[in-house]
C-alpha cells in the first residue's frame, strides 16, 4: 500500500466531471436512477491553472453543467486547517446565510432555512 501525502493539487473540477462522465454515460447508471454527486475535499482547489481563481472558476463551470444536467453536488470538506477552512466553507457552500454562491449552490443544491 502507498502512503498517502499531502501534495497540494486539488483538481476539483477534474474530479466533477469524471464523476459526470460516469452519471451522464447511460451505459454506466441505471435510467430511473437518481443521480447525484459526493464530493469529498480536504481543501480549495488550486489545479487546473495554477492559481486558485482559474481552479474556482473551472470546478464552478463543471457545478454549472452538473446543474443543466439536474445532477446536484452534495459537499463535505474536511479541512482541518484554519486559514484554509473559511475558503472551503464559502467555496463548498449552498448560500446558507449569505456565505457566497459555492459548488452546492451552483449545482442546484441550495437549501433554504
Amino acid at each position: 500500500i502507498l502512503p498517502l501525502r499531502p501534495t497540494g493539487k486539488t483538481n476539483i473540477a477534474d474530479s466533477l466531471q469524471s464523476a459526470l462522465n460516469e452519471l451522464t454515460d447511460a451505459a454506466k447508471y441505471r435510467p430511473r436512477a437518481k443521480r447525484a454527486i459526493i464530493l469529498f475535499t480536504d481543501g480549495v482547489p488550486n489545479e487546473p491553472g495554477g492559481s486558485s481563481a482559474a481552479a474556482e472558476s473551472a470546478a464552478f463551470a463543471k457545478a454549472s453543467l452538473a446543474n443543466s444536467k439536474g445532477i446536484p453536488i452534495y459537499t463535505i470538506g474536511l479541512s482541518q486547517n484554519a486559514t484554509i477552512k473559511p475558503k472551503e466553507d464559502a467555496f463548498l457552500g449552498d448560500n446558507k446565510g449569505g456565505s457566497g454562491k459555492g459548488i452546492a449552490f451552483i449545482s442546484g443544491l441550495s437549501i433554504s432555512r
